[in-house]
């Protein structure tokens, strides 16, 4: 019986977090080892299969009080509930309880995505027969209820359903490309997953090229433009409606690539310049793709926000056009700072845009079709990191810390900034000096090690994550933001078991919540924790990959149940990568495995909007010797590859590639170093 459901049917709370910050640790119990690169955590109070209720059965309750409590569920629970028995599983499919659980998960704006997603012709023709009979069978549809045509709700919940029932994910489709030259350093997907561009780029050539795929079986034909060898890519990005594909290359130049109606792919001719050949500084893309911010040096420092036009192009005409942003003086010799100091953020919404350097801060507000400077702010300390607008953009989160003397980065302090709405026409940014019954100035959180703020709001607007304040800095402080306890109780994540082996952890760096908010990665230095939300927060998973010398690849699937990540043993290879999800009992494990060849590295991995289909950018390296003992040099290739998580009815064994074929390797071979 599921966890929540039984929760809710005896009116018992769910378990809020501990007060008071600084409480103990929460997440106890033991450590089961799956490999040296990852342990999973098991909680000693882990749920299970929970039996009736005293004095009732599964198919006692009415309709009416299933339906109340299913409503208040995430789809992940409803899945679960829709396996007690055939009421349960009756009142759970329903579609108005389905939907209704949609809302509760998801956002809008990324659930009406995932829908767009799933309603084309190739995955409606497909989705049913995508994924094995999960464990636990489902009630069987009626022959009237299967012929029906599924709205794109109710597509998404039989998506979703699958993923969380089965057991294991064998890929019955794997494609992959031919091997190219260089390293392929960005991928990205248009909106149904079928055309992928890879962003390439080869050692000793000033440039970078761009290679479209189209299910990376073939390579798409693209008749050349304009030409730009020499120019390096900035951005590259789908239009909104998915047909075209955008390149912005720092010299100013912007290409729209389109389908040609008699087969490949060409460059749109007309207006080749964005910005006529001025050298773009830095550039940040809003969420949802329709407006791009740069930031260029002629003789003063120029930012422009620029829309996208209807066939797909940017318009010439920025909406908004801000000569020395933040005064005259700030950045005058623009030379001489790092770009990467710049702050540039649009909000989740697209609706606000920040810009600040050093002690210098603005923040501009679309009101209409004009856009207007609602905020100016001025801090002691120097900023740090890029700005964090909460899920509702009605708050900003700011990094202030200065260099200590000792050559480290002191602490960063937290400052919160609200959204006051004064009339239609007139918002203004104000800082906060009190939250819920607190009242402070900032808050401080630990050292800062990248170039991010570690600060994470959960997508349903309940929970801000950051790095705690105590003494060592390297744990999770989880403050609730929304309800009677709002910014006063909180929890300190820190597993006990791993306090007792006293494992080593690094200084948290990043924080990510999932699109579901049940789910909340807390990166370190090459270390990944993944603890679970419910019924109480408790670490799931602990990811260590030493071998590499960057972060563990890690990504959360758009379903926000699912993860992807990637470990070796070496520093050379071979790369294992894993699916994790939840499975039955409560519990979370590894739904998928595969294991590269020798010499090959993961650079970039993708889930396509839909959730259903898997992308990798793998990079090739292969000694060239000369003789027997000399190494001439190496073949360095990269290659793309396309999984359809899509088991077979007959399972298989764990998931691991057959021996293929010697690939063909690009003639270029790169000296020895």
């Amino acid at each position: 019986m599921n966890t929540a459901a039984s929760r809710a049917l005896t009116e018992t709370p769910r378990p809020q977090p501990d007060s008071v910050p600084g409480a103990q640790p929460t997440a106890s119990g033991r450590a089961v080892t799956a490999g040296q690169d990852v342990r999973v955590l098991v909680p000693a109070s882990m749920p299970g299969a929970c039996g009736p209720l005293p004095g009732s059965t599964f198919s006692s309750c009415p309709v009416l009080v299933l339906e109340m409590v299913f409503r208040k569920l995430n789809i992940s629970d409803l899945t679960a509930c829709s396996q007690v028995c055939r009421h349960w599983c009756q009142v759970a499919n329903d579609r108005r309880v389905q939907l209704s659980c949609l809302r509760r998960t998801f956002l809008t704006d990324h659930r009406l995505q995932m829908e767009r997603a799933l309603d084309s012709q190739l995955l409606r023709a497909s989705l049913m027969p995508w994924y094995e009979a999960p464990a636990t069978e489902a009630e069987p549809e009626s022959a009237a209820v299967a012929k029906r045509e599924p709205s794109p709700g109710q597509l998404l919940c039989r998506a979703l359903q699958k993923m969380l029932l089965t057991k294991h994910f064998y890929p019955g489709v794997c494609s992959k490309s031919t091997l190219l030259r260089g390293t392929m350093h960005d991928i990205a997907c248009n909106l149904d997953g079928r055309l992928i561009a890879s962003l390439r780029r080869v050692r000793g050539t000033p440039g970078s090229s761009i290679n479209l795929w189209q299910d990376t079986a073939d390579q798409v034909v693209v008749r050349p433009g304009a030409d730009l060898v020499s120019a390096r890519v900035l951005r590259f990005q789908f239009s909104s409606d998915g047909g075209k594909l955008r390149v912005l290359y720092g010299n100013g130049m912007v290409q729209v690539w389109q389908p040609h109606p008699e087969g490949g792919w060409y460059i749109e001719p007309g207006p080749a310049r964005l910005l006529f050949g001025l050298r773009i500084r830095k550039s940040v893309l809003s969420p949802d793709g329709k407006r791009l911010a740069v930031m260029h040096e002629m003789w003063r420092v120029t930012v422009r926000i620029h829309c996208e036009e209807a066939r797909g192009d940017w318009d010439l005409t920025p909406e908004l056009n801000l000569l020395d942003p933040l005064g005259a003086g700030v950045l005058d010799d623009v030379d001489t700072y790092d770009p990467d100091r710049v702050l540039m953020q649009f909000s989740d919404d697209g609706r606000h845009f920040v810009f600040g350097f050093e002690h210098d801060l603005g923040i501009w507000t679309r009101l209409g079709r004009a856009w207007q400077r609602t905020g100016e702010m001025r801090t002691t300390d120097p900023l740090w990191g890029q700005p964090v607008f909460d899920t509702q953009s009605r708050m900003l989160v700011l990094g202030c810390c200065c260099d200590s003397d000792q050559g480290f980065v002191a602490p960063v302090e937290l400052l919160f900034y609200r959204l006051q709405e004064v009339s239609e026409q007139e918002v203004r940014w104000t800082p906060v000096r009190q939250l819920g019954g607190r009242q402070f100035q900032g808050l401080s959180t630990g050292i800062q090690t990248g170039d991010r703020l570690a600060v994470a709001f959960s997508p349903d607007a309940e929970l801000m994550a950051c790095p705690h304040y105590s003494e060592d800095r390297r744990a999770v402080f989880v403050v609730p933001v929304s309800g009677p306890g709002a910014w006063w109780q909180g929890t300190v994540l820190r597993s006990e078991e791993e306090h007792k082996e006293q494992v080593p952890c690094g200084l948290v760096s990043s924080l990510q919540f999932s699109a579901s908010s049940c789910y909340l990665a807390a990166g370190a230095d090459r270390v990944v924790t993944l603890w679970g939300r419910y019924p109480s927060w408790q670490a799931l998973l602990r990811i260590n990959n030493t071998a590499r010398h960057t972060a563990v690849p890690f990504v959360f699937s758009p379903d926000g149940f699912h993860c992807l990540c990637v470990t070796s043993g070496c520093p050379e290879g071979p790369d294992r990568v894993r699916i994790w999800g939840p499975v039955s009992a409560g519990g979370y494990g590894c739904k998928w495995s595969v294991t590269l060849q020798q010499g090959s590295r993961v650079e970039k991995v993708l889930f396509t909007p839909d959730a259903t289909r898997l992308v990798m950018a793998v990079y090739y390296r292969r000694p060239v010797w000369e003789g027997s003992s000399e190494c001439k040099g190496f073949r360095m290739g990269s290659r793309l590859f396309y999984y359809h998580l899509s088991p077979t009815k007959l399972p298989r064994p764990e998931s691991e590639p057959a021996p293929a074929a010697e690939p063909v390797w690009p003639d270029l071979i790169e000296p020895f170093f």
